[in-house]
């Protein structure tokens, strides 16, 4: 099921994720496949977990919203991702053999507004559904996920998603994966 969650993300958390793009190196996205700019065409910055200790406050932040949504979560990593003209990431789900259904739950949040740029549409890709004597009912159903400024998408991770490339301007989002605490 996909979800518009009620409560945007704390504004704390935008802040901190939008100021990567100025105290965070740059690096080409990366698919579970590895570095694939046929595939996956990005500009990627993480917020990374911390292996012992006191989590980083964004961390801290995004696992306080998850829980009161419902969900008793915790973020495996941020990612913010800016789309340059021309960049891209196609069909792809978020779950894969790397990681072993660790993630539960994925989330895409629209750092900018929509009118920054032209292209880079959010695609969910349905699963087939088929009836209980095999015919196929409803055969891989897209549909667009237009989000506003800051507003959050929740879904499976096992859901086929793209963003399609970004003909003018930049795109800048946020892509949350969570796992069991």
């Amino acid at each position: 099921m996909i979800t518009l969650p009620d409560t945007p993300l704390p504004k704390e958390v935008i802040e901190l994720c939008k100021k990567t793009f100025e105290t965070h190196l740059g690096m080409e996205g990366i698919t579970g496949k590895g570095f694939q700019p046929e595939y996956r065409k990005t500009e990627c910055r993480y917020i990374q977990r911390a292996k012992e200790g006191e989590q980083p406050r964004a961390i801290q932040l995004v696992e306080e919203w998850i829980n009161e949504q419902g969900y008793p979560y915790t973020p495996e990593i941020l990612q913010i991702a800016r789309y340059h003209k021309g960049n891209f990431y196609k069909w792809h789900t978020d779950s894969d053999n790397v990681n072993k259904g660790s993630r539960k739950l994925s989330l895409s949040c629209l750092l900018n507004h929509p009118s920054e740029f032209e292209g880079g549409e959010f695609e969910i890709k349905f699963k087939d559904q088929v009836s209980k004597d095999g015919t196929i009912v409803m055969a891989g159903q897209k549909t667009e996920v237009k989000l506003k400024q800051y507003q959050a998408v929740l879904f499976p991770p096992d859901l086929m998603h793209r963003v399609l490339p970004v003909w003018e301007g930049v795109r800048d989002s946020l892509v949350i994966w969570f796992m069991e605490k």
